[in-house]
């Protein structure tokens, strides 16, 4: 089996402002679906599921603003709702949370049953603010306090807070707590958490442990009292499923008052899965967000939410005939050189450097980009890097490497730059015999290997 892999360059500038706009390329409502055109109808669909839990299907026939008082979150006689919210690509604005339900959940729903299905559904300027003393976890989002269900194509903005001062507290873009599916959504909503016991605050989920995929946040995330804080996360638990998700790299992370630095931002502030954080520059660019659908999902549309991804329900234009195999249009020669790997982007903490006209590379991020374990023997000042057909081993500061008992050496050495090894990027990609070619236009370098 062969596996390749391409490493591409890719710098862009926009500068872009936001706007909401609306899909006419929809599936329709369920057939038993009842419409929702403003706030009064919005109340009845609240007290029909929480009087007589009599869940069932709605769906948004037009924009509803509720900026005319506090909203008190929707959820079924014994808590859940249970059915399917359909957004049609409408818009929810000035929804404001001060009370969470009996079980410390709030959001535009408190929580969510397994069975529930929130799409296509977007909340502007949102303004969550628990505060409890007492009773259960807390749990805040957006969207749910606590999602058993499926949450798709759906966007939020604004504010998101919970402080608790006698239980635990999970604060998230989205949802707050999820055990069930989050895909292609986005947050740009600031998350805030404060607790005396466990607090986690996330850009899309506070605390996780259902899945959460292709999916972005660009909000701030601030934990007031607490530890967990994560771009994309702030705890994803054992279950926990993260694929392709990512967060911007500009946005303020905080821990206890403290800002955290780039180099220690994260995007699961505990726990593992699959995030990348990336620049609000490259986040306006569709070929870093790697295996995401541009075709029929998401879109970069000038003018609109300053140039990063949008779903494509919310444009009142139809989705293109997709074409074989896209490929990035790469811009002209900039002073940035930005990496991609097997068509999926590596931001390093360390930029790539052109060193003697050589490219540089942090060694022990490229090397785990490639495949490799790497470890480092401060008594011998050696990186000790290993695949599956080769071991290597190179002395920081010096021009070789060794590959498998032999010598490699180089017309350039490693040196060390704002705290990482800088190694030039022949050093590692040849000693697994891997092709290296270089852009000047685009300022690209393509690393082309394969494994057996």
């Amino acid at each position: 089996m062969k596996k390749t892999a391409k490493i591409l360059m890719v710098f862009v500038l926009f500068s872009l402002t936001f706007m909401t706009i609306k899909v006419n390329a929809l599936e329709p409502p369920l057939p038993d679906s009842i419409p929702v055109s403003n706030r009064a109808e919005l109340d009845a669909m609240r007290n029909i599921c929480r009087i007589t839990n009599r869940n069932g299907n709605f769906h948004l026939v037009n924009d509803i603003d509720l900026s005319d008082g506090a909203w008190t979150p929707i959820q079924g006689a014994a808590s859940e709702f249970d059915g399917t919210f359909d957004g049609q690509g409408f818009v929810i604005r000035n929804l404001s949370v001060t009370r969470g339900n009996s079980n410390n959940n709030a959001g535009l729903f408190a929580q969510t049953s397994n069975n529930t299905v929130i799409k296509n559904l977007g909340l502007e300027n949102v303004n969550i603010d628990i505060k409890v003393d007492s009773g259960p976890t807390v749990s805040v989002g957006a969207i749910v306090g606590l999602n058993n269900g499926t949450i798709t194509n759906s966007f939020v903005t604004g504010t998101v807070s919970g402080d608790s001062t006698g239980t635990d507290a999970y604060a998230g873009g989205i949802a707050g707590s999820n055990n069930g599916t989050i895909s292609d959504s986005f947050s740009d909503a600031a998350v805030i958490v404060s607790s005396r016991g466990s607090a986690s605050a996330g850009g899309i989920v506070g605390d996780n442990s259902g899945s959460i995929r292709n999916s972005y946040n660009t909000g701030s995330v601030n934990v007031r009292r607490g530890m967990a804080v994560g771009g994309v996360v702030g705890v994803n638990r054992d279950a926990g499923v993260i694929l392709n998700a990512f967060w911007n790299s500009d946005s303020l992370q905080e821990r206890i008052g403290n800002q955290i630095p780039l180099e220690q931002k994260q995007g699961i502030g505990q726990g593992t899965g699959d995030t990348t954080g990336i620049s609000t520059t490259q986040m306006q660019v569709a070929f870093y967000f790697t295996e995401w659908n541009f075709e029929t999902v998401w879109e970069h549309v000038t003018g609109v939410n300053n140039g990063l991804p949008v779903l494509r329900v919310f444009r009142n234009v139809p989705a293109p005939v997709p074409t074989p195999t896209p490929r990035p249009v790469l811009p002209p020669a900039g002073e940035h050189i930005n990496v991609v790997i097997n068509n999926k982007v590596h931001v390093f903490d360390v930029p790539p450097q052109i060193i003697n006209g050589r490219t540089m590379l942090p060694l022990r991020a490229i090397g785990e980009a490639l495949g490799m374990t790497v470890n480092f023997d401060p008594a011998t000042n050696t990186a000790i890097l290993a695949t599956p057909v080769a071991n290597i081993t190179h002395v920081i500061h010096s021009n070789q490497i060794n590959v498998n008992g032999t010598l490699q050496t180089f017309d350039v050495t490693s040196t060390i730059y704002e705290g990482r090894t800088l190694v030039p990027i022949r050093m590692l990609a040849e000693a697994i015999d891997a092709e290296v070619e270089w852009d000047t236009a685009t300022r690209t370098a393509i690393i082309t290997y394969s494994t057996e």
